[in-house]
């Protein structure tokens, strides 16, 4: 199975969208899938990097392959 683990995300190049006004919902509607799916690992792995019960998160293939997106591990070795 095909894992890629997520980094920690660089400062933006373009600042054009820092200060976008858009309604977050409108914006998460209007995202392509890829970029869902790069949000929602990036939200997952801030929000678990944090706690003491897992160890790594992983996104797991890409948008539209009808199978897990991301997964916690929660071992060093990412096999459990």
């Amino acid at each position: 199975m095909k894992t890629r683990p997520i980094l920690t995300p660089e400062k933006p190049k373009d600042t054009s969208h820092i200060f976008d006004t858009t309604e977050p919902l409108l914006r998460l509607r209007d995202m392509g899938d890829d970029e869902f799916e790069r949000v929602v690992g990036e939200w997952a792995y801030s929000c678990l990097k944090k706690s003491e019960k897992y160890s790594n998160v992983a996104l797991m293939g890409n948008s539209g392959d009808s199978g897990r997106d991301l997964v916690a591990y929660i071992d060093s070795n990412m096999n459990k």
